[in-house]
């Protein structure tokens, strides 16, 4: 995988072998005047990391060359077994793939709604095809738990105001935004987040999901069909 919109910078520096095995790391390895061998990009695991401030709250498109553009690979054995997808109508793939997920690791909400609104671009890695003009644009966004880790630090409030910075510029594009708590996650966020207060769902058991959608996927349906 050597696609341009990977930044592969910190990736190397993480994953690779020096040629005196006393070091472990490629800036202890260089500092005492040896090689540092990156290992083989097909070795990466598939995740990646948040983008560079302002981009990480951002559908910024990747430019070959602009390193604050790209995304950065990432090795974490906290890298979720369920690989992302491109919009689809294969309900089959997609039920597959979200049965797939399991439940690992601390909590960034704002990498996931970026990674949403990612998937409405027209840029890589995605490419989403432009909508007709009778459609809109949507993003549910669920989580149940408080944000605890970006790549930049593990105090909540200020993830948070990551956020919701990403919140603001998804509902400034034009993207309709229902949020979903389950259980846990900050209330005030998240309500602040979703498009209008009636976009926001607060699930108290697990259960309740089915509901939730069911309700989200009407909404959508009358407001389709009085436009």
């Amino acid at each position: 995988m050597d696609a341009y919109w990977i930044d592969w910078t910190d990736w190397e520096a993480a994953n690779g072998t020096c040629s005196n095995s006393s070091y472990h790391s490629k800036s202890s390895c260089v500092s005492n005047g040896k090689i540092w061998t990156p290992k083989p990009h097909s070795q990466w695991n598939g995740c990646v990391n948040d983008r560079d401030q302002n981009n990480d709250v951002n559908n910024t498109a990747t430019v070959a060359g602009a390193p604050a553009t790209l995304f950065r690979a990432h090795q974490t054995s906290n890298c979720p077994t369920a690989a992302m997808m491109q919009l689809s109508e294969d309900w089959t793939a997609l039920n597959a793939r979200i049965d797939a997920m399991t439940p690992a690791g601390n909590t960034n909400v704002t990498i996931g709604l970026s990674w949403g609104f990612q998937l409405l671009s027209p840029n890589a890695p995605f490419n989403a095809p432009a909508p007709a003009p009778d459609l809109d644009k949507v993003i549910v966004m669920m989580t149940d738990g408080e944000n605890t880790q970006n790549r930049w630090t593990s105090t909540s409030s200020s993830i948070d105001a990551r956020t919701q910075k990403a919140c603001d510029n998804v509902k400034a594009a034009n993207i309709k935004l229902y949020t979903v708590r389950v259980i846990n996650g900050d209330v005030t966020l998240l309500k602040g987040c979703a498009s209008k207060a009636t976009m926001y769902y607060d699930v108290q058991n697990a259960d309740q999901l089915n509901n939730v959608f069911s309700s989200i996927a009407q909404n959508l349906a009358n407001l389709r069909i009085t436009h």
